[in-house]
């Protein structure tokens, strides 16, 4: 760790998350580095990581939602 920063691949591994996945949220401005290593490699702060979980959670959230068991009211308690 570089400063208190992740590298793209410790983040994926950190948080079990594909490096594909990161370069693709930062590709459509999900989730953006929060600085560049020489060479131009990704550098993510403890702010990205809060917001990479946020994105996490609320993807698992969504995804929930939308399973054949919520439809009929048995996937989420009300």
């Amino acid at each position: 760790m570089l400063n208190n920063k992740l590298t793209i691949g410790e983040l994926a591994k950190e948080l079990g998350v594909p490096i594909r996945t990161l370069r693709y949220y930062d590709k459509i401005g999900l989730l953006k580095p929060s600085d560049y290593k020489e060479g131009g490699h990704r550098l993510y702060s403890t702010e990205a990581i809060v917001r990479l979980q946020r994105i996490q959670s609320l993807k698992f959230i969504v995804f929930r939602q939308k399973t054949p068991a919520s439809r009929n009211g048995k996937g989420i308690a009300q």
